[in-house]
């Protein structure tokens, strides 16, 4: 008897079936094939999230423009790192730098009590709401060819920025939270297989970080949704827009 697959939504999320190979870039995949809740498939090609593209090599940058056709890069390291650690000027692909953390945060993020606390100011914190208000400016502006988002590491802000989208696009939250962890199983980014579980902090419990800062939003706005339309001011126009870009 012929073996039925399970839906998308319903199994884990495998890395080999999302991650690009490059020489220099780590944690780099596709953000793509998955089911929302309507059924509608999230496009291949559209959206790419990875760690930095500084140190990149002229093969990988190539393959970024030639194979995938990034049009659009998109940098949320503070602008002291962006700038230390440069990505590289590619013709033809517009950068944008959009620091979610205060390079205070950035530098000593151990002195934080958690990790989940950093992830908290990635979606409380004033300079965050300005960069993730952007990233969805952008999306809508540029979301016709392929937007690349990074950060250092390609996990954290990154990551953030990955799930709010997600989100507005109507994506289980389990599948969210399992395409996030999948920057811990990438064999070449040893730094990431420590990704520290999240502490049961201010009365919730959580796995991991990132559900812990969803969790929260849950808690003050109902969903990530209602946080989306008013902290980042998309609107339900603007919700629609993107769906219609990325779903099919």
């Amino acid at each position: 008897m012929k073996q039925v697959r399970p839906p998308q939504e319903k199994r884990e999320v495998l890395l080999s079936e999302h991650r690009i190979i490059l020489d220099s870039v780590r944690n780099i995949r596709d953000i793509s094939g998955y089911r929302n809740a309507e059924g509608k498939r999230l496009l291949p090609g559209k959206l790419i999230r990875s760690g930095t593209l500084a140190g990149a090599t002229s093969e990988d940058l190539r393959l970024l423009t030639d194979k995938y056709k990034v049009r659009t890069v998109i940098d949320f390291r503070c602008a002291r790192e962006s700038a230390h650690f440069r990505d590289p000027d590619i013709p033809g692909v517009k950068y944008y730098n959009l620091p979610v953390l205060v390079p205070e945060t950035e530098k000593n993020r151990e002195s934080f009590p958690s990790e989940s606390a950093v992830y908290a100011d990635m979606l409380f914190g004033e300079l965050a709401n300005r960069a993730y208000k952007r990233f969805f400016e952008l999306l809508l502006e540029h979301g016709d060819r392929t937007v690349l988002f990074h950060d250092d590491l390609g996990k954290d802000e990154t990551g953030v920025a990955a799930a709010l989208l997600l989100s507005v696009l109507g994506f289980h939250e389990k599948l969210i939270i399992e395409e996030y962890m999948l920057s811990g199983k990438d064999p070449e980014n040893h730094k990431l297989t420590e990704m520290r579980p999240g502490l049961a902090t201010a009365g919730i419990i959580s796995s991991h970080p990132l559900e812990y800062a969803l969790t929260r939003v849950k808690i003050e706005y109902g969903s990530i949704t209602e946080y989306v339309r008013n902290t980042l001011s998309v609107s339900n126009e603007g919700i629609r827009r993107l769906k219609k870009m990325f779903l099919a």
